[in-house]
């Protein structure tokens, strides 16, 4: 990933996938998140990967840029992954703000690191 504040990073020797977000995203900066991620999925079969969301310093959104939020949580629920891990947020409106704008998530697995969910994946 470069320098930006948000990317995707496709791990072939820990098979996992890496969506990363933090700071102010801009609808310019979910739009590539969402471009990135599915780049990602079509190099390999995500049913041997783990998805590992870390948007725990991301700030709220802005109206403008939720759409695209909802459309990349659907992405992160819809595609078959092995192991699905969430980095637990670091701020309760920003929490309250994902759960809203795009439900519960029950199925992805709440952790403190990324370091923690690639560990817990490696026992799968």
């Amino acid at each position: 990933m470069s320098n930006q504040n948000y990317g995707v990073a496709l791990n072939t020797s820990e098979k996992t996938i890496i969506s990363r977000a933090s700071g102010f995203i801009k609808v310019e900066d979910a739009a590539e998140i969402i471009r990135q991620f599915k780049e990602a999925i079509q190099k390999v079969n995500t049913k041997e990967y783990a998805l590992i969301i870390d948007g725990k310093d991301a700030k709220t959104v802005s109206a403008d840029v939720v759409p695209l939020l909802q459309e990349v949580m659907t992405l992160y629920t819809n595609t078959p992954f092995k192991a699905k891990y969430m980095i637990e947020l670091s701020s309760g409106i920003q929490a309250n703000q994902i759960k809203r704008v795009a439900g519960d998530h029950n199925e992805l697995v709440k952790i403190g690191s990324v370091e923690a969910a690639i560990a817990d994946f490696k026992q799968l």
